[in-house]
């Protein structure tokens, strides 16, 4: 794909290049930029359809679920009919449609501290849609080392917090999070997320990442914005690095192990199972097998959702899974490997 643009990019993005700070060599920059999208619940699904429509050519795609009912009050990209279906797959056709121009990547798959590296590299922005610290911190560390600006950002309620890491002499995440436990803090399940909040923080997201390609120096570089809409309050605190930070400081130190093997989420009666390695899962092949013994609701090309009797599974073409209905994270980690070991011809190892 030519990074100049054609006649109709210059009519699509004739009022964005009129802007003072841009030009048509800017959206030049944009068209050939890439960026990735970690998560694309609601707020990675806002920041994704803004920075598709500003005309950034180039997406990777990451994340582990399927499209939930309750994804669609906070998000216009997914529609009712992408129910059950990969985020990163829906989330790719829904992009396309509202730009022709884009290209995508999907990766329906769980991130974690074996593929944060492979996942990431290349990509000139890391995005931030995720709603857990431990993947976060990861994506931190990871772009860091790579040396990727990572626009980071957090909705609960009616509350959010925003910063961007260049990895310069300024802080990374875990200057200001590190040691926050995901298991003390509130959830969009417990607590509620309002849609207005995730679309002011996706907007606010855009255009750090679009200042971050274009050459200008992002607003949040160094400091925190706390935002409050119960008071409508917009609250911007300087952060410095600090020295005992184990990713850019002076004590920084090896990452820590390897994530639990079951991670429950809150309120649902659910879990997510990791993958079982760098692999990816021939869905199509692996729906013939599954069929035979469960109950098949949806299929596309990077996810299956089946049923057995009370308990629902989706089935991501990275190897993870989402278990909804069993009541211990035993039992869905004994079914986890039941499915693995029925489907296991058609897993292939990567790298």
């Amino acid at each position: 794909m030519s990074d100049k643009l054609t006649d109709y990019e210059l009519e699509r993005y004739s009022r964005q290049t009129a802007l003072a700070h841009f030009s048509v060599e800017s959206q030049e920059i944009l068209k050939a930029a890439k960026v990735a999208i970690v998560g694309i619940g609601g707020l990675g699904a806002n920041s994704s359809m803004l920075l598709a429509a500003m005309g950034v050519g180039n997406f990777r795609l990451i994340d582990r679920d399927v499209v939930e009912i309750s994804n669609l009050h906070r998000t216009p990209l997914y529609y009712p009919d992408d129910y059950e279906k990969s985020k990163a797959e829906a989330a790719s056709y829904r992009l396309m449609q509202l730009n022709p121009t884009i290209e995508t990547e999907i990766h329906a798959t769980e991130l974690d501290g074996s593929n944060v590296k492979a996942l990431l590299k290349g990509v000139d922005v890391v995005v931030d849609g995720l709603d857990r610290f431990a993947p976060r911190m990861l994506i931190n560390r990871a772009c860091k080392e790579l040396g990727i600006p990572f626009v980071f950002a957090g909705v609960v309620g009616m509350a959010a917090n925003l910063s961007t890491f260049t990895y310069g002499e300024g802080p990374c995440l875990s200057c200001i999070f590190g040691g926050v436990d995901d298991a003390e803090l509130p959830t969009c399940e417990t607590i509620g997320v309002h849609t207005s909040a995730v679309a002011i923080t996706a907007a606010i997201q855009a255009n750090e990442v679009t200042r971050l390609l274009t050459g200008l120096p992002p607003v949040l570089e160094n400091s925190l914005l706390y935002i409050d809409l119960e008071t409508l309050a917009f609250d911007r605190i300087s952060i410095l690095q600090r020295e005992d930070c184990e990713v850019c400081g002076a004590a920084s130190r090896p990452p820590p192990a390897e994530q639990q093997r079951v991670v429950e989420l809150c309120g649902r009666d659910s879990y997510i199972i990791p993958s079982p390695g760098n692999v990816q899962i021939n869905i199509e092949e692996a729906k013939k097998t599954l069929e035979q013994k469960f109950t098949i609701s949806t299929a596309g090309d990077f996810a299956l959702t089946f049923q057995w009797e009370d308990i629902k599974i989706s089935l991501m073409a990275g190897g993870n899974a989402l278990i909804k209905g069993t009541k211990e994270p035993e039992e869905a980690k004994n079914l986890y490997d039941e499915i693995i070991k029925l489907i296991s011809p058609h897993i292939m190892k990567q790298g």
